[in-house]
């Protein structure tokens, strides 16, 4: 994504998705960064390589807050997801020991081929462990639990105002990949106790996060060629 109102727009407006001379759709005061131009490309991978030689990253998160809603023709999109292959790959494999995990529109967008490139999305910002079981039941039609990353958030819930206790929360998010939002000891209340042996049960089922090793394609000439 870019800010019109940036640097990188003023000096290529031509590297977002357009049709033509149409205006160009703002969303979040955004505009999509065209990843079918191989100079797109570059500058992402150069300047992602740049924050990582420079601190110490363990973590990504790789959002994508809006939808592309312009296409100076309809092959602009499928280039457009060659490009984010090409630049995923390039980054998971040049920086092995980061952890990334991809996010876009509460899962809206999820992407099967991307899972071999890093291994896990975020489901929803909506964090309710009661919702979370609806959320994570639907994604399991196309996702392994693995796949799924979960948090074990503050309540009242700030989306449903919602208060779940300690051991729902930890449970629903041990079915996937839990991910401790708030500190165990967030507050000191009667279900302290809950709270450190629920951490416990996640640590014993969990190692530390890491990005698995690639795999690879299946070869084509294990592809069906038709009926039998």
């Amino acid at each position: 994504m870019v800010n019109p109102n940036s640097s990188l727009y003023l000096e290529h407006p031509d590297w977002v998705m357009h049709a033509g001379d149409h205006k160009r759709t703002l969303t979040r005061s955004e505009l999509v960064l065209n990843l079918g131009l191989p100079e797109v490309q570059e500058h992402i991978i150069n300047s992602v390589s740049n924050i990582l030689d420079n601190a110490d990253v363990t973590y990504i998160k790789w959002d994508n807050n809006r939808g592309i809603h312009e296409m100076s023709k309809p092959s602009d999109n499928y280039a457009y997801m060659l490009g984010i292959y090409h630049v995923i790959d390039t980054l998971t494999t040049k920086y092995p020991e980061v952890l990334w995990e991809g996010c876009a529109s509460g899962g809206g967008r999820f992407d099967a081929g991307l899972l071999h490139y890093w291994p896990q999305h975020w489901t929803s910002d909506n964090t309710d462990a009661s919702d979370r079981l609806t959320i994570q039941l639907g994604t399991s039609l196309a996702y392994p639990p693995s796949a799924m990353g979960c948090h074990v958030s503050v309540v009242p819930n700030h989306l449903t105002n919602r208060n779940v206790s300690v051991e729902y929360r930890a449970h629903v998010a041990l079915m996937v990949s839990q991910q401790p939002k708030a500190p165990w000891n967030h507050k000191p209340t009667r279900s302290y106790a809950n709270n450190k042996n629920s951490a416990a049960l996640s640590a014993s089922n969990s190692g530390p996060p890491t990005s698995p090793p690639k795999s690879q394609p299946p070869s084509p000439a294990s592809w069906p060629t038709g009926p039998r």
